[in-house]
């Protein structure tokens, strides 16, 4: 299956620190966790935790990858559970700036390649 934008995959899943938000007025959860990042794209990543999200749940992530915090408007489109975590598939709505930037260079210079 062909994809529109190239993905970085982490050969060992990246533990990072995130803080979380739902964007749900009527169940506002807000936390800081520890998650695994399988992989980024343009339009989406992937990552795993011990915290249980439900499909079409929207968060605001917030971690550092390209500079000292980007910011990620996401909703669950998959999950799949483990004995131990929680692995998701997250579009992603809205990123700021470093983070597309980085992402749109990065797609670029895939494609360039094949």
């Amino acid at each position: 299956m062909s994809r529109n934008y190239a993905r970085l995959q982490f050969s060992d899943f990246t533990l990072t620190k995130a803080s979380l938000q739902t964007l749900d007025p009527s169940n506002t959860l807000q936390l800081d966790k520890e998650i695994a990042l399988h992989n980024i794209s343009m339009k989406g990543l992937c990552f795993s935790t011990n915290q249980p999200f439900e499909i079409n749940d929207q968060f605001l992530l917030q971690l550092r990858l390209f500079s000292p915090k980007n910011y990620i408007v996401g909703q669950v489109i998959w999950k799949k559970k483990t004995a131990v975590a929680y692995t998701y598939g997250i579009s992603i709505l809205a990123t700021d700036f470093d983070y597309y930037q980085y992402m749109k260079f990065y797609d670029n210079y895939r494609k360039t390649q094949q």
